[in-house]
């Protein structure tokens, strides 16, 4: 939780809950209940929160000492219900309940009172202060929505990015950073988001490290090249350039495969009246049309070689050529890129200029593919699910599943599973693509029998049962022993009919 992984916490507290029948007076119980009432609390979930605080009271606190933790987070939850609690509660020390006092004026829009922002401030210079200040600012950026997506919660946000930086805790510091950047002026109404304007969702260290490297050069009229499987994400990175670039201009999307090879020049670099039969006026072609902004040109591995010499001039020189006239124009545009082909083996095999990838690839990241990147994963699935929920063999199945698509697959996926279980918000492993649901298998085949694929099962049956029997029957290590994730092992496990 403290590095902004809710659903890791979510996954955590079952296993938790699972193993809790061995050993049901195990000390470490009423730490457990209490960090899993913060994160429901967090996720706005006060009545729940309530339930399991109150039953965290009746068991004996351990040697972590979480009771004033406890009290104090119900005292918020039954604040948040409209049922008392809050700076009133005679069990907090005077710190907390200023602390409170500033949830009051939270919940209500307000900016909290002096006195908190001071403590805050004070808490960052004791012994673990400042992974506490990341804990309380990530709960009220859950609780709190409306006021932390306004202005006035930039001094809040920094204070969380400061804390977050200090703790060494990267994804925490990323959540408040991206935050910070989000903050809208209510100067006039927001228009609505496009899908493709959903945040970029960094979670995983992978992911992490590139928008780190993106925002290194985003003020600069460096070039980007983002490579990456088709689904990955690329676009959404490439919004993101742009936004911390703060370039006045537009960001021009184009999918340089989808043009049509007559008209491709034109649609980039404009013509003039009467170049072709067609051209009844004068037209400006997108890399004009982003001028002042950033082309974000994908797919750009499949740009033909003649083109690809214009747009080196666009890159070095600054201007381009409209169809049809003899002039240059001047343009100030920043060029971002993205491909899943392999372009230097393209540049070996002649078909890209080696000349354009230098300078298409002043800075070069890439995506890795969503089956490694387990906690961006998770954090895509809550933010598509909305207000919906997975049933534990849909979870399972989601979270073991290895996306071939990526994320535009697990988008899809996830929209027809919430059509097909409504009015219901919890989602079925029926109500999945039958892709994803595992299909049982009943038995093996005799060595050497079967289809390819059968035979392919037959082996992983092998290895998966070896790295069983050598861990003693424990998922965890065997899955670590295997490479795997422990969701992706129970999942293959349940693919292949063998008993959890």
């Amino acid at each position: 939780m403290l590095d902004a992984d809710d659903e890791g916490a979510a996954d955590a507290f079952r296993e938790a809950e699972r193993r809790r029948a061995a050993a049901p007076s195990h000390p470490a119980w009423r730490e457990i209940l209490t960090r899993e009432g913060a994160r429901l609390l967090r996720t706005r979930r006060p009545e729940e929160a309530r339930a399991l605080l109150e039953s965290a009271e009746r068991l004996p606190d351990n040697r972590e000492q979480t009771e004033p933790l406890r009290a104090r987070l119900l005292a918020s939850a039954l604040s948040d219900l409209g049922l008392g609690g809050g700076a009133g509660s005679g069990s907090l020390d005077p710190a907390d309940a200023a602390l409170l006092r500033a949830e009051e004026a939270l919940r209500s829009g307000v900016a909290p009172p002096p006195a908190a922002l001071a403590r805050l401030e004070s808490l960052l210079g004791e012994a673990r202060g400042a992974a506490s200040v990341v804990d309380r600012l990530l709960e009220w950026q859950g609780r709190f929505p409306a006021f932390f997506s306004s202005p006035q919660a930039a001094r809040l946000l920094e204070t969380g990015r400061r804390a977050a930086a200090r703790a060494g805790l990267p994804a925490a510091a990323l959540r408040f950073e991206t935050a910070l950047g989000g903050l809208t002026v209510p100067a006039a109404p927001a228009a609505p988001r496009r899908a493709a304007e959903t945040p970029f969702v960094a979670e995983d260290a992978e992911t992490r490290r590139a928008v780190e490297e993106v925002r290194k050069v985003a003020r600069t009229k460096l070039s980007v090249l983002i490579l990456g499987e088709t689904g990955t994400g690329k676009e959404l990175l490439a919004r993101e350039v742009h936004r911390l670039s703060e370039r006045p201009g537009p960001f021009v999307p184009v999918n340089v495969a989808a043009l049509t090879g007559s008209l491709i020049e034109s649609e980039l670099f404009g013509h003039a009246r009467g170049a072709f039969t067609g051209a009844d006026r004068d037209r400006k072609g997108l890399v004009e049309e982003a001028s002042g902004g950033t082309l974000f040109l994908d797919e750009i591995g499949d740009l033909a070689l003649p083109l690809q010499a214009k747009l080196l001039r666009v890159l070095q020189e600054g201007e381009i050529r409209r169809v049809g006239e003899t002039r240059t124009r001047p343009v100030d545009v920043r060029i971002v890129s993205a491909t899943h082909r392999d372009l230097k083996g393209m540049v070996d095999g002649g078909s890209f200029r080696r000349d354009l990838l230098y300078r298409l690839a002043g800075l070069e990241v890439e995506l890795p593919p969503l089956r490694k990147r387990a906690r961006d994963l998770r954090r895509l699935v809550a933010a598509a699910l909305g207000g919906a929920t997975l049933s534990d063999e849909a979870r399972t199945a989601v979270l073991g599943y290895p996306w071939p698509g990526n994320i535009r697959e697990l988008l899809t996926a996830l929209e027809a599973g919430r059509a097909l279980a409504a009015p219901s918000t919890v989602v079925e492993l029926e109500h999945l693509p039958p892709a994803i649901r595992p299909v049982p298998h009943s038995g093996t085949a005799p060595p050497g029998a079967g289809t390819y694929r059968e035979r392919v099962a037959d082996a992983k049956r092998r290895v998966i049962a070896e790295a069983l029997e050598a861990n003693g029957g424990n998922r965890t290590r065997a899955a670590r022993m295997l490479g795997l994730s422990r969701q992706s092992l129970l999942y293959e496990m349940k693919v292949l009919g063998l008993k959890p």
